[in-house]
């Protein structure tokens, strides 16, 4: 009897103990659902971005974070450089005078003056 019951606790214990358990997985919450493909800006867009603005020396003019902007109202160069770009996007694009200030430049800025922005694009809303 005595060796029946340690043969059955040993069957009990290695079933018990068998590591047939998966693992848990790594995967971040987030990354098990699906999410929604990242929106591009349109020309209409109103975009929340963070903008950083030099001259041709090298000089920051403009350097702003998570402000909106309606495309619809920015230098046509300006726009162009954004559309298109989506959520989570980083990119630097130079915007000619012909295509930004022109002659009618904001304080800071010399007239003529190709300017380059970097523009990381958190958020497009319609």
């Amino acid at each position: 009897m005595r060796v029946a019951a340690v043969l059955a606790l040993t069957l009990c214990l290695t079933a018990c103990g068998s590591d047939d358990t998966p693992e848990p997985d790594d995967t971040p919450l987030g990354q098990m659902m699906s999410s929604p493909e990242p929106r591009a800006a349109g020309a209409g867009s109103v975009v929340r971005v963070d903008v950083q603005g030099t001259r041709e020396d090298g000089t920051v003019f403009q350097d702003d974070e998570l402000v909106l902007l309606p495309l619809a109202g920015m230098t046509p160069g300006f726009a162009r450089g954004v559309a298109g770009m989506r959520e989570g996007e980083t990119k630097t694009f130079d915007v000619t005078p012909e295509e930004g200030y022109g002659d009618n430049v904001p304080d800071g800025i010399p007239a003529g003056e190709t300017l380059t922005y970097e523009v990381t694009l958190h958020d497009v809303r319609q």
